[in-house]
C-alpha cells in the first residue's frame, strides 16, 4: 500500500510539481508544492482552494467517492476495463484488489493517464509476453 504519491503537471514544453497526495488514517490528504503557481493554474478551484492563506496547507478530502480522492485526481482513475485489468494483475500476484487505495490506483496510472497530471511512484506495469494478462476469448 502506497502512502504518498507526488503529483506533477506536464504541459509538454514545461512541467510543474503540483504537490503530494497522502494516505493516512484511512483518509486522503493533499498539499500543494510551495513552488506551484496556484495563482496561474487552478487544478480544482472548488475543492482544492487556491486562496493564498490555504494554498500550501494540508487539505483533507472528506468525501468517499473515487476511493477517497479529490475529484480532479479521481478523473485520472482507470475506467472499468482498466480496473478489471488491474484486478487480474493483482490476482496473479496473490494481492487483494480490495486492499487497494486511491493512491495505489494512481500509481498504476503513473505517467500514462489522459491530461496533464502524472503520478509517482509509478508502478512498473511492463510485462514480458509470458506475464501478460489473459483477457479471455475474443470474438471477431
Amino acid at each position: 500500500m502506497i502512502d504518498k504519491v507526488p503529483v506533477k503537471a506536464d504541459f509538454g514544453l514545461s512541467s510543474w510539481r503540483v504537490g503530494d497526495l497522502y494516505w493516512q488514517d484511512r483518509k486522503i490528504y493533499f498539499t500543494y508544492d510551495p513552488e506551484f503557481p496556484t495563482e496561474r493554474f487552478r487544478i480544482s478551484p472548488f475543492q482544492l482552494s487556491i486562496d493564498k492563506a490555504l494554498a500550501h496547507k494540508v487539505l483533507e478530502q472528506h468525501r468517499r467517492l473515487f476511493w477517497g480522492l479529490f475529484g480532479v485526481f479521481g478523473d485520472s482513475l482507470p475506467d472499468g476495463w482498466g480496473l478489471l485489468l488491474i484486478k487480474r494483475s493483482l490476482e496473479q500476484k496473490n494481492l487483494s484488489f480490495g486492499d487497494m487505495t486511491g493512491l495505489d490506483f494512481l500509481s498504476f496510472v503513473g505517467r500514462n493517464g489522459l491530461g496533464v497530471l502524472q503520478y509517482e511512484p509509478q508502478q512498473d506495469n511492463k510485462k514480458s509476453r509470458s506475464e501478460l494478462i489473459d483477457l479471455g476469448p475474443v470474438d471477431v
